[in-house]
């Protein structure tokens, strides 16, 4: 599956980072480039194990969703669709690519576009629970420990992260559980398309899509049985979410900055995650640059800091776009396990 605007995407992706580049190493190019050239190679690949951790506790959350549905699916096939996964999320605004990417991969391996589409759902609403948990941690953590001093843009941005992050959460959660919903929301839009002359047939493409509707309403019935599978689901998240904001730890000790301990990177990196998710750029451009530099100045600055987003940035955004982009170009073709129906 290839997006038709993805080379675009790409390119405003690449615009957006010479510009970006451009400004942070205007005057300070050569150190920040001798800052990383003599970075601790031990600790920076400690860095990179630790975030390619975090994307196998990821790709086991996907894995156990959906085994519940089809269990003859391989985990290595759930690793190529979750390294695909990253480039899709990385070159679409808000991350928005990834998940039609997953429906369409299972859809080819035998699993129902319905029963597809609720498994990225599931997986979602627990990826969005332990992204709330883990930043109410944050706020506690910070507000005992005081490890940085919130400025009102800040702060006012990091409570619009975490609201619009809470109301996803709850979306998802009507769209995941409430049967009524979906169709009358379905029944909605088909009526209005009737009236705008796209639909003619009605009765038919009402009766199909509330088949859909309760084949995916059976399905999330069937994943919130499964308490196990949501338990260990939740933990595979957290986890990765954990691993994920704790690169910067490492990557700090490899630049020999001592100011930032692991309880801080974790803390201090999920308030970015919070400010910067909502910028409407393929993979957050500028937002989350400013909000690292922002939050971060607090424990360095100068061309250290310069060096320590550049790195960070490389690892847990450039680096596994490029990866996803190659498994996407050269990965090969897996079997077509789609059903005849």
């Amino acid at each position: 599956m290839k997006l038709k605007n993805s080379k675009l995407n790409t390119i405003i992706i690449f615009i957006l980072t010479i510009v970006i580049l451009f400004f942070l190493l205007r005057k300070d190019f050569f150190d920040v480039l001798s800052y990383i050239i003599n970075s601790n190679y031990v600790y920076l690949f400690c860095a990179l194990l630790t975030f390619f951790i975090s994307f196998l506790f990821e790709q086991i959350t996907l894995y156990l969703l959906t085994i519940n549905i089809n269990d003859k699916i391989k985990f290595r096939s759930i690793l190529k669709i979750g390294a695909i996964t990253k480039f899709f999320n990385g070159i679409t605004p808000l991350s928005s690519g990834g998940q039609p990417f997953q429906v369409y991969e299972l859809r080819k391996r035998g699993i129902a576009i319905s029963k597809g589409t609720n498994i990225v759902i599931q997986n979602y609403i627990l990826f969005q629970t332990s992204l709330i948990l883990i930043a109410l941690i944050s706020l506690v953590t910070n507000k005992i420990f005081n490890l940085f001093t919130f400025y009102p843009f800040l702060k006012h941005m990091t409570i619009i992260g975490f609201g619009i992050n809470i109301l996803i959460l709850a979306f998802l959660l009507i769209v995941g559980f409430s049967n009524k919903f979906n169709k009358g929301t379905v029944l909605g839009i088909v009526k209005l398309l009737n009236r705008i002359k796209l639909v003619k047939d009605v009765d038919y493409v009402n009766k199909k899509w509330i088949k859909t509707c309760n084949e995916f309403h059976e399905g999330s019935q069937s994943l919130l049985d499964s308490k196990k599978t949501f338990v260990l689901g939740f933990i595979c998240q957290f986890l990765s979410l954990a691993c994920n904001y704790l690169v910067v730890f490492f990557l700090a000790k490899s630049l020999g900055i001592l100011g930032i301990n692991a309880l801080g990177a974790i803390t201090t990196s999920t308030y970015v995650f919070l400010t910067s998710c909502y910028i409407p750029l393929p993979g957050a451009s500028g937002g989350a640059e400013y909000a690292f530099l922002s939050f971060f100045a607090n424990f360095v600055n100068g061309a250290k800091l310069k060096s320590l987003l550049l790195t960070w940035r490389f690892i847990t955004f450039y680096l596994p776009c490029i990866i996803g982009a190659l498994f996407l170009n050269f990965g090969g073709k897996e079997e077509n396990t789609l059903d005849k129906e």
